[in-house]
């Protein structure tokens, strides 16, 4: 299994995170003069470094921690990075999967709705049924043309 580094939305979080950590340093390398200037520094370094390195990390070990189970009646994701997490999902039903090809012989398999609509119905609440319920995506399946 072949894990991503970076997925479409690190192109524009990694720059917007090195811009971050650019300008906090150029705005605190005259304004070290008080225990607070040091601790705003760390904290808002801590803050721009996330986006660039943190997230891309969290990801990796997440993916090697995650396996997958498809039968004929669910698709199962079992992630346990911190804390055991299982996601089902009903393969059955009006969305078909979606195949992705990636790098290699590896890709994407989504099981449901996929964009930014449904991201928020299944984030924020709205919507109903159906409309609520996140995305099964499994990430860096090898032979996914099979």
């Amino acid at each position: 299994m072949r894990r991503p580094l970076f997925d479409p939305g690190d192109y524009f979080n990694v720059p917007v995170g090195l811009l971050w950590l650019g300008g906090v340093t150029l705005f605190f390398s005259g304004n070290h003069d008080t225990a607070v200037h040091v601790a705003a520094w760390a904290v808002l370094t801590v803050a721009g470094v996330f986006p660039s390195v943190g997230r891309q990390l969290i990801r990796y070990l997440r993916l090697a921690s995650t396996t997958y189970a498809v039968t004929d009646g669910r698709v199962i994701q079992t992630s346990s990075l911190v804390r055991r997490k299982e996601k089902f999902k009903e393969p059955a039903g009006p969305a078909d999967p979606v195949v992705t090809p990636g790098p290699g012989e590896t890709g994407t398999i989504t099981f449901g709705r996929l964009g930014v609509l449904a991201w928020a119905s299944a984030n924020f609440g709205a919507g109903t049924g159906k409309d609520r319920e996140a995305p099964v995506i499994l990430v860096g399946v090898g032979e996914v043309a099979k």
